[in-house]
């Protein structure tokens, strides 16, 4: 919440009286803090190449005979002073970490966040270390299956491919979609039952993984640009 907003609610129930410059100053100074933090542990723990120090590893581990998941993606924020930034942002849980919260066995999962600025030439090396760093910590090397879940950017996959080789690499069913859904929306029907029917199978499909019968059903239409983008995402 906005600085002056937090001090609202520190008015309200505390009934001290703090200015939001004094919180904000105070906000982030701790920020800077943790970061210098998180960092020096970073540097015990990744060596220059990137991987994590060799003799940090346990040969001796026993492998977890569960699934992990990580998720990876870039995104824009709004920041006070310079605007629209992309932060790379991330997410590690695992299977087993499924929390039975109320009656209705509704499923709460632990999850680990981790995200980078992405502020100069430097940062995509600053997540890529961020991303091993919490990777280790969650062991992720020592899941029986190990998934890591992202869209079409190249570089999540290059990462994933070097510092994670036994992972599955899956592309997340809504990016997906979006493009399976614009060049959709781009093939011409005579009738809507028609439509209506390849609709419903062409996602079932999707969520059955069948891409290539998606592709080869895409190749019959009318070319479009959208049909055009969505076989060179999908490929």
């Amino acid at each position: 919440i906005p600085f002056k907003e937090a001090g609202f609610f520190i008015e309200k129930f505390l009934g001290v009286t703090v200015s939001h410059e004094t919180i904000q100053e105070f906000t982030e100074k701790t920020g800077r803090r943790i970061f210098e933090d998180e960092k020096k542990e970073m540097e015990k723990l990744i060596g220059t190449n990137g991987y994590v120090k060799e003799e940090l590893y346990n040969d001796k581990e026993k492998n977890i005979p569960e699934t992990i998941y990580m998720q990876v993606d870039g995104s824009m924020v709004q920041t006070r002073e310079e605007k629209w930034k992309e932060v790379k942002s991330g997410l590690i849980f695992a299977a087993k970490d499924n929390v039975q919260v109320d009656k209705h066995h509704k499923a709460i999962l632990k999850k680990k966040y981790f995200s980078v600025f992405n502020n100069d030439k430097n940062s995509l090396e600053l997540f890529r270390n961020r991303t091993t760093q919490t990777a280790y910590e969650h062991k992720f090397h020592q899941y029986e299956k190990q998934v890591i879940i992202g869209d079409g950017a190249l570089w999540i996959w290059d990462y994933a491919s070097a510092y994670h080789p036994k992972a599955i690499q899956k592309l997340d069913y809504y990016h997906a979609g979006e493009y399976l859904g614009n060049a959709f929306k781009s093939v011409v029907f005579e009738k809507d039952k028609e439509q209506n029917k390849w609709n419903e199978k062409l996602f079932n499909w999707l969520e059955a993984g069948k891409i290539e019968k998606i592709m080869e059903w895409l190749k019959q239409q009318k070319k479009t640009v959208e049909i055009e983008k969505c076989l060179g995402y999908y490929a």
